[in-house]
């Protein structure tokens, strides 16, 4: 024990014990170790789970703080892993905090401060290592010329990276290449090594002046591997010595502003250059993926950023003599200060400003500024957002290229093509090096924030995860797959048309409810070999569950962009929340049932394709998100082209009867109705493929640009098709299920709209995918 001013000092070290209970993955770590002990403890069992960078810090004082570090992505942060703790108040009482002892104590010690009590000892959950225990981790060195590629490459990258990825931004006086004022970026990478690859690749890209390769090391050997060995430098007793007065300033940001963070850097470099030999100014910036951390609510402990920020930046000024400490500490200050104002987390003068030359520049000086469009549209995403919310995008767009033409630049960063052949073949057909990349950052389908528990679907994948994930479930679609699920197709399909010939009787009927129906069962059978039952029970809560979850996305599209993730509870509505959690649920609760029952299933489904590609084996969360994607493009593409085609036949008299002609002529049964006899349909196949809009489509686009071919107004747009708002299948000469679901359609019934139905396609709304109204029609059984 020592004594300082207006207080002592305890010595923790001798409380160093730690025990590990393998068998609940419980560890108990005395108050006095420190975060290299914890680590290398735990890795001689076999175990790991977040702790922080600096290999020389009071574990518990870590976890008090938050816990942040390299694994959080995949174990949230050390804090939401903490089971117990206990205290030494300051009546010298001793106490234990938990969930159920002490719990608003609990709450407060994880993150609320360092006052509450001194810390004796405190119990954890801990994971079971993967790979071996072996992390992959790659140093970059770039100039300070090179400072603006760097940073938008990190918040590039950030945005999409995965839960077993950390990046690490670091300021260095001196490489041993004789390199000075350099850009540090280190990747450490908690997984395979070929995953890292583009990764890897998109700082390689950048052309570093120097770079370690791949360094392959233990989780306790990290923090002494990476940063070109500084940790190990800096942790020498006679280093501190020699300046033992060392400042922090930390702060929490949303991204790294890239013009903030490049005069910080000058800054940097100024400041070492005024004060050689008084002193040393440096940084790191932490930019952790936060997958894991997410999931917890808000509030679990009271670490007050755990939704807010994405990046921490530890600002460091070391004076030899504190003679010089008024310049020191300025200088930490005044970086501090423009930090906060550009974190995303506070508005002030300086952001005002920042927003409005960001407006006039995206009006009159970026590279898209020639495209046609809306000055509004092009100085904010606001009005795409607002579109988008309203659920009018698909027919605002629409609007937009029947007034500006066929290119239009839909947001500041964002062009809509609705030309010929060419954008479409351009932006989605090509494979290799000029494949254009998904965009993942919130403009699209869905960014990081959307994802279920960090992981991403086949469809918000990243190229390499992507061309992963469809290995794994092609073989669910090849030919020889299709003809054995034929039963499972027609089995559903004639339940329907029994359903139709019940209730026809009972007047007009909604056939975008039914083909709704028949959808879900279909995919719910094909994908799990598990029927849903919909057209047995037409209650079923998860096809009510599924239209509202995607208005969730839009608002997802709309928090992420303007950094509100933290406040999505707030903003979007209730219901839209709720069923995407419900969805992931019931998803979940799906492939859990289809495990278990893998022995048991007497045909084949997507599933039993998918377990049986040994090439490609899935974790059970990629799993989950392959089977949502299944659910939700299954049933919803097909049901919404049956509706439309419906919906237009019956506007359309005249095809109409010429489709019936072709159905009611080519067989003589219905027996004779199967998957193969309506592939020689043609007719058949033009009215599907028109009925669904199926369209395809110089001037060089600006990288970074998101790039799209809008489809209903590439299929409303009269340069492209003469009479472009008519239904004319005649000029589109596999979809098994709609072929099937139409041919018995045909076979079995005459239809007609009811009258109230005959502006169906006017009143429909968008929330990603179409949100359907009723389709009234009456039916007659034809015999």
């Amino acid at each position: 024990m020592g004594r300082m001013r207006n207080g002592i000092v305890i010595d923790m070290r001798l409380i160093n014990h730690m025990h590990l209970d393998k068998e609940r993955q419980e560890v108990t770590a005395g108050g006095g170790v420190i975060t290299d002990d914890f680590a290398r403890y735990l890795q001689s069992h076999g175990m790991e789970v977040t702790v922080g960078s600096c290999p020389t810090t009071g574990l518990l004082g870590v976890a008090f703080g938050a816990g942040l570090g390299r694994l959080q992505g995949k174990y949230g942060f050390l804090n939401d892993n903490m089971i117990s703790c206990k205290l030494a108040l300051a009546d010298g009482s001793v106490v234990t905090v938990s969930k159920d002892t002490n719990p608003d104590l609990f709450w407060a010690v994880r993150g609320a401060g360092h006052n509450f009590g001194i810390a004796l000892e405190a119990t954890f959950r801990v994971y079971p290592q993967e790979n071996g225990g072996i992390h992959h981790t790659w140093d970059f060195e770039y100039g300070l010329d090179q400072c603006e590629q760097v940073l938008e490459a990190v918040n590039r990258v950030h945005d999409i990276m995965p839960p077993e990825l950390a990046i690490f931004v670091l300021w260095r006086r001196e490489s041993p290449g004789g390199f000075k004022h350099l850009i540090l970026v280190n990747l450490v990478f908690a997984g395979r090594e070929s995953a890292a690859a583009p990764w890897v690749a998109a700082f390689e890209e950048l052309r570093p002046v120097r770079g370690s390769g791949r360094v392959a090391a233990t989780w306790a050997e990290l923090p002494w591997e990476t940063y070109g060995g500084q940790n190990k430098l800096l942790s020498k007793p006679e280093v501190w010595r020699l300046a033992p007065n060392k400042m922090m300033g930390a702060v929490s940001v949303r991204e790294l502003h890239v013009p903030t963070v490049k005069a910080f850097f000058e800054s940097v470099r100024d400041m070492n250059e005024r004060f050689a030999g008084r002193g040393w100014f440096g940084a790191m910036f932490e930019c952790l993926p936060h997958h894991r951390t997410r999931e917890f609510p808000d509030d679990a402990t009271a670490f007050p950023w755990r939704n807010g920020a994405n990046h921490f930046l530890m600002l460091t000024a070391t004076p030899v003599s504190m003679e010089d400490r008024e310049p020191f500490e300025a200088h930490l200050d005044k970086w501090k200060k423009a930090f906060t104002e550009v974190s995303g987390t506070r508005i002030g003068p300086r952001t005002i400003l920042y927003l409005l030359a960001r407006i006039l520049y995206n009006i009159h000086l970026h590279p898209l500024r020639s495209y046609p469009g809306p000055a509004l549209w092009a100085a904010t995403r606001l009005p795409w957002h607002h579109a988008s919310l309203r659920g009018d995008l698909a027919w605002t767009l629409l609007s937009l290229h029947q007034r500006h033409g066929p290119v239009v630049r839909v947001a500041p960063d964002e062009l809509s093509y609705a030309g010929g052949g060419g954008a479409w073949r351009a932006i989605y057909g090509a494979r290799g090096p000029g494949e254009y990349a998904k965009c993942l950052d919130g403009r699209g389908i869905a960014g990081p924030g959307m994802r279920a528990g960090g992981a991403a679907g086949i469809v918000t994948a990243p190229r390499a995860r992507h061309a992963r994930l469809r290995r794994a479930v092609l073989p669910a679609f090849s030919d020889r797959a299709l003809r054995e699920q034929e039963g499972c197709l027609q089995l559903y399909v004639g339940k329907l048309v029994g359903r139709l010939r019940t209730a026809c009787d009972g007047g007009a009927q909604d056939l975008c409810r039914w083909y709704g129906l028949m959808a879900f069962d279909v995919v719910s059978d094909l994908a799990f070999g598990q029927p849903a039952g919909c057209l047995d029970n037409a209650g079923q809560p998860w096809l009510q569950v599924i239209g509202a979850r995607a208005k969730s996305i839009v608002w997802f599209q709309f928090a992420m962009h303007y950094g509100l993730d933290r406040w999505m509870g707030l903003i979007a509505p209730k219901s839209s929340i709720e069923a995407r959690k419900k969805h992931l649920e019931l998803t979940s609760a799906k492939v859990r049932r289809r495990l278990e029952q893998k022995e048991d299933i007497n045909r084949k489904d997507f599933m039993s394709y998918i377990l049986d590609n040994e090439a490609e084996t899935l974790s059970n969360k990629e799993l989950v998100l392959m089977a949502s994607s299944f659910i939700v493009a299954g049933s919803g593409t097909s049901s919404s082209a049956l509706t439309a085609t419906t919906f237009f036949l019956g506007r359309n008299p005249d095809k109409y009867r010429l489709l019936a002609e072709e159905v009611r002529s080519a067989f003589v049964s219905e027996a004779e109705i199967t998957i193969e006899s309506t592939s020689r349909l043609s007719y058949l196949k033009a009215v599907i493929d028109e009925g669904k809009g199926d369209v395809i489509e110089g001037r060089w686009v600006p990288g970074g640009t998101a790039v799209g071919v809008h489809q209903l107004s590439a299929g409303r747009m009269e340069s492209n098709f003469r009479h472009a708002k008519s239904f004319i299948p005649e000029r589109c000469m596999a979809y098994a299920e709609m072929r099937l679901m139409l041919a018995k359609l045909f076979w079995n019934f005459d239809f007609e709209l009811a009258d109230n139905s005959n502006k169906w396609l006017d009143e429909q709304k968008t929330y990603l995918v179409w949100e359907k109204t009723p389709l009234m029609v009456n039916l007659r059984p034809r015999d």
